[in-house]
């Protein structure tokens, strides 16, 4: 595995009380334009106003396109990172792991979920396995931040292999976190600060041998590594070797609470009468399926595992699109066996990019949701369709990262995301040192 090593990290401080279950916030592709203001609005500690613009300069969409139409907010995020520091909001650790436990409802049932906090080293990043595509806007959107800021304000999620339990055997010995809050969504987060030399020591052990894959956080590694080969030419240094590290959260694959959820799509431009079109393409068969969004996902989630199949809506008449027997050389031209039998690369591949030659990189030709009604009430405009996926487990997920092959962009959600601002690593000395 790369080298993961613990860090001396930011935190908010204890005597901010309930006030922190106030400052978290969510990834930034995870936040809307529409919920930004109420995030601005719940705490002038709010980490939303370190990783998006203002609501008044907010534009386009946070995960695929470029956060704002001025710049000018990237100095201002500085600003407020330097002064939480100064005024004693943000308190620095000494060098740690930091153990973290999220425990939630899922369908009814309670779920936790442990990992590690640590600073993962980029100077061997092959060894890190990735599965997903990236967006050129987000990566510049995010490049701009962290040479304005010098810090990883959020950290990539990664999981990793632990067939002895021996991460999560130091994590069930753990009491008394530093923090224990519910953020608005339910989720409680229990963050346990472990500077301990014997734990430190027994952490990097238990990840010695692991095989590590990115699970959230492409375009945060990949413009960690473009900001490592910039500090190269621009940077004194000792701020180089903090670049040569980026916050990461590594958490076990085999644990009940790894929760990979579908990401549904809203697809613009497919013409008219798209449903005709795409039943007329051999290898490919349009199950009407009657009712509305709940029908077609009940008989979705009813499918084998071994069909390849995804739901489809033009809001007059709900499918289920099918590959027909195997997948053939021409129908899956230029794509790697390792993704072949996925859902996601049929629509991608296939149905999106052979048939209908969209454009994923055009700025507005794919919107993507959590919710699949969300998705199917968005498609208001004549030609365009919502498509709705099972989602893949993270075994799949792993055996595609090994192959060195990427999924389709937005191709798993893992729940529940890290939220920024329980640590914050600088890649600089602090202000005023």
């Amino acid at each position: 595995m790369p080298d993961f090593s613990p860090f001396c990290g930011y935190r908010f401080s204890s005597a901010l009380g309930t006030r922190i279950s106030r400052i978290l916030c969510p990834p930034y592709d995870k936040i809307s334009r529409k919920d930004l203001p109420s995030f601005w609005e719940a705490d002038p500690l709010n980490c939303a106003r370190l990783i998006l613009p203002p609501p008044d300069v907010a534009e386009g969409d946070f995960a695929t396109e470029s956060a704002a139409k001025e710049s000018g907010w990237y100095a201002g995020a500085r600003r407020f990172l330097d002064n939480w520091i100064q005024q004693g909001y943000l308190i620095q650790d000494p060098l740690s792991f930091y153990f973290y436990c999220q425990e939630f409802l899922l369908d009814g049932k309670s779920l936790k979920r442990w990992g590690v906090l640590g600073a993962l080293s980029l100077e061997n990043n092959k060894k890190t396995l990735l599965h997903e595509r990236t967006f050129e806007g987000p990566k510049a959107d995010r490049f701009r931040l962290i040479r304005e800021t010098q810090a990883n304000l959020c950290s990539i999620f990664l999981i990793a292999t632990d067939p002895d339990k021996a991460l999560l055997g130091i994590a069930s010995s753990l009491d008394h976190p530093q923090l224990d809050c519910f953020t608005p969504d339910g989720v409680r987060h229990k963050l346990y600060v472990v500077s301990d030399i014997d734990l430190i020591k027994q952490t990097r052990s238990a990840l010695a041998n692991s095989t590590m894959m990115i699970a959230d956080g492409h375009h945060r590694f990949e413009t960690a590594l473009n900001y490592r080969a910039w500090a190269a030419e621009n940077c004194e240094k000792n701020c180089l070797s903090f670049a040569n590290y980026v916050m990461a959260y590594v958490s076990p694959v085999d644990q009940e609470g790894m929760i990979v959820l579908p990401t549904h799509r809203l697809v613009r431009n497919l013409g008219e009468n798209w449903p005709d079109t795409l039943n007329k393409i051999k290898g490919i068969q349009l199950r009407e399926i009657h009712g509305g969004v709940n029908e077609l996902l009940h008989e979705l989630e009813k499918m084998p595992t071994t069909t390849v199949v995804f739901g489809a809506t033009d809001r007059k008449r709900f499918y289920l699109v099918i590959r027909q027997g195997e997948p053939d050389a021409e129908m899956y031209r230029d794509v790697h066996p390792a993704l072949r039998d996925l859902d996601v690369t049929f629509l991608h591949s296939v149905v999106l990019h052979n048939v209908f030659r969209i454009d994923e990189s055009r700025a507005g030709a794919i919107s993507y949701f959590r919710d699949p009604r969300e998705a199917a009430a968005a498609g208001e405009t004549p030609g365009s369709g919502a498509f709705f996926l099972r989602a893949p487990d993270p075994q799949t997920i792993m055996k595609v990262s090994e192959s060195r092959e990427r999924m389709p962009q937005k191709s798993t959600d893992f729940y529940p995301k890290i939220p920024t601002g329980l640590v914050i690593r600088l890649l600089r000395e602090p202000p005023g040192a």
